[in-house]
């Protein structure tokens, strides 16, 4: 599923699950040029198997995530479960067992550029390079939640 630029998308209990996308860029469940608030639902076993492939469960510029799951989704290259190129709020999220598995990749559950958190759990999720949990390049708030047994090949399981 794709969202056009200039439309911010709104998702509320929404399930994507078994999706794949095969070219560069993003998003095995849901790609948006721009904004997406995610509220309830879950993104599961969704992949996105290019090289240069981010968010294997969802990719956009700024996500807005309240109490929704990403379990199980594949990415090539970074954000197995999502993927913020700009950023993300997370509220209440749950990211389990997704991975990136291109050498290099980083954010096996989440990739982010900045990161603001409440409430989020990360269970069992993995990078193969750097941030088997998260992957968060700038400044970042993080209150409360939990981070258990996720492994990264090179730093921050």
């Amino acid at each position: 599923m794709t969202a056009g630029a200039g439309s911010p998308l709104a998702l509320t209990n929404t399930s994507v699950i078994s999706s794949t996308a095969a070219g560069a860029g993003g998003g095995g469940g849901l790609y948006a040029a721009d904004a997406v608030r995610a509220t309830g639902g879950r993104f599961q076993n969704n992949a996105c198997t290019n090289a240069n492939c981010y968010g294997g469960g969802l990719s956009a510029s700024t996500l807005v995530i309240s109490g929704t799951r990403f379990i199980t989704n594949t990415a090539g290259f970074g954000g197995g479960g999502a993927n913020a190129s700009v950023s993300a709020a997370i509220e209440t999220g749950h990211f389990s067992g997704n991975t990136c598995n291109i050498a290099g990749c980083s954010g096996g559950g989440l990739r982010a550029v900045t990161l603001n958190m409440t409430g989020t759990t990360f269970t069992d999720n993995a990078a193969l390079q750097t941030g088997g949990g998260a992957y968060v390049e700038s400044v970042s708030t993080i209150s409360g939640g939990s981070v258990r047994r996720n492994q990264a090949g090179l730093r921050g399981g």
